[in-house]
């Protein structure tokens, strides 16, 4: 069910986003239509290589959406990171993570600089749909 939301949800965020062009709307590919399969029928469960396929066919779909390699997970797969956000946001990410990562460390900043960079800054949410190895649905 977890993924199911994720799936249907990075769909949803891209496609109805406040900022989103009816035409690109209209462009942002259902789950199915990339899978084969409605996530999470009955006895249907995406796998790691399908959801990863997913997330590549959104990427090359929308600006809204950049893939990021994180590293390697242990059975030596490329873990993705999707960063969703609007186009303007999405030009600004250098931005966004230099500020973020003064902050985090705040050396030579002052009061103020903080102040400032707090104030541009934006939410982050990280989602992710790890479950233990035997619990597949």
């Amino acid at each position: 069910m977890v993924k199911r939301l994720l799936l249907f949800g990075l769909a949803a965020v891209l496609a109805n986003a406040a900022t989103s062009a009816q035409s690109t709307a209209r462009n942002i590919p259902a789950p199915a239509s990339v899978l084969g399969f409605e996530p999470c029928d009955d006895y249907r469960l995406g796998s790691y290589e399908q959801i990863s396929q997913y997330l590549r066919v959104l990427d090359q779909a929308s600006e809204r959406i950049q893939l990021v390699n994180i590293g390697q997970t242990t059975e030596g797969r490329t873990q993705l990171m999707a960063v969703i956000s609007s186009v303007a946001n999405m030009h600004r990410l250098p931005h966004f993570k230099s500020a973020s990562q003064r902050l985090a460390l705040a050396r030579d900043l002052t009061p103020s600089e903080a102040h400032e960079l707090a104030s541009d800054a934006r939410s982050v949410v990280w989602i992710d749909f790890g479950l233990h190895s035997t619990e597949v649905a």
